[in-house]
C-alpha cells in the first residue's frame, strides 16, 4: 500500500460546484475524513465515481491541510457489499451515526473492524437487531460514552434477579419490577458479557443504546430511523 493510503468506507457523498463530489469517509488510521473528490461527477466513463458509494471497501489517497481534504487516488479493496430493503436502512443508519457522532480525523480501528463486521453479517442471513445493537455498543465505546453495565451507580454489582432503571444523569440505578422502564439485571449481565442470543437480551440493549445515543444526538433526528419507521410500516401493512 502506498504511503499515505487508507482502507475506508464512503459513508456520503454530495454534489461540489460542476463537476465535484464532498466525499465524508471513515478510514481505518485516520477515522473520519472529508474530501473532495475532483471530477467525480464529470460526464462520460468515470471509474472514480463509480467507485466512491457506500459499503464498498477502498483504499484512499488523500492530500491538504485543512479538514477538507483532496482526494488523489482510489482503488477497489474488495467486493462491494450488497444490502438491500430494511438492511439497506440499517447500513444507512450505521453511517448516519458515524457522520453524526465521529470527530474529524479521530482513529477509531476497533470500530472500523466492528462496521465492516456489521455490514458483513448485515448482507447475510443473521439477525437484524443484534447486529445494530453489537455495533451501537462499540459506537459507545468508541465515544467514551460505554458504561459499566456490571454495577449500578452506587458501585454495587448487578443482581440478576433485580431490575434496574437508566437515567441520563445517574446512570443505571435500581428499579421496581413495575417501573416501566425497568430493565431485569439478567439482561443487562449478559449485555456487558457480550450473550447476545439469550432470551430478552435486546429489547433491553435497544432501550439502552436509544436511550445513550439520543442524549448524544439532541433535537435532530436521524433521516435513516423515519425512513426504517416507514419501511416497517409499510411491511407490516402488506401482511
Amino acid at each position: 500500500m502506498i504511503p499515505n493510503s487508507q482502507f475506508a468506507y464512503v459513508l456520503h457523498s454530495r454534489p461540489y460546484r460542476e463537476t465535484s463530489l464532498i466525499v465524508d469517509a471513515f478510514t481505518r488510521e485516520g477515522g473520519m475524513v472529508s474530501m473532495v473528490a475532483k471530477g467525480a461527477r464529470a460526464p462520460g466513463r468515470n471509474n472514480k465515481r463509480a467507485l466512491l458509494q457506500p459499503f464498498t471497501p477502498l483504499t484512499l489517497q488523500y492530500s491538504g491541510r485543512s479538514d477538507l481534504k483532496t482526494l488523489t487516488g482510489v482503488d477497489s479493496a474488495g467486493s462491494s457489499i450488497r444490502l438491500t430493503g430494511q438492511r439497506l436502512i440499517c447500513g444507512l443508519y450505521c453511517n448516519e451515526l458515524m457522520i453524526r457522532l465521529l470527530a474529524t480525523a479521530d482513529p477509531h480501528p476497533e470500530l472500523f473492524a466492528e462496521y465492516e463486521n456489521c455490514l458483513v453479517h448485515l448482507s447475510g442471513s443473521n439477525t437484524i437487531p443484534m447486529n445494530l445493537r453489537r455495533f451501537e455498543f462499540a459506537m459507545l465505546e468508541a465515544l467514551g460514552y460505554a458504561p459499566d453495565l456490571g454495577a449500578d451507580n452506587s458501585g454495587r454489582r448487578l443482581e440478576p434477579d433485580c431490575h434496574y432503571r437508566w437515567d441520563r444523569s445517574e446512570g443505571l440505578q435500581p428499579a421496581g419490577a413495575g417501573d416501566k422502564n425497568a430493565m431485569a439485571g439478567h439482561a443487562v449481565l449478559a449485555i456487558a458479557n457480550g450473550d447476545w442470543h439469550l432470551d430478552g437480551v435486546l429489547p433491553v440493549a435497544r432501550q439502552l443504546t436509544r436511550g445513550m445515543l439520543d442524549e448524544l444526538l439532541g433535537d435532530k433526528p436521524l433521516q435513516s430511523r423515519e425512513l426504517l419507521r416507514q419501511s416497517v410500516a409499510q411491511q407490516s401493512g402488506s401482511d
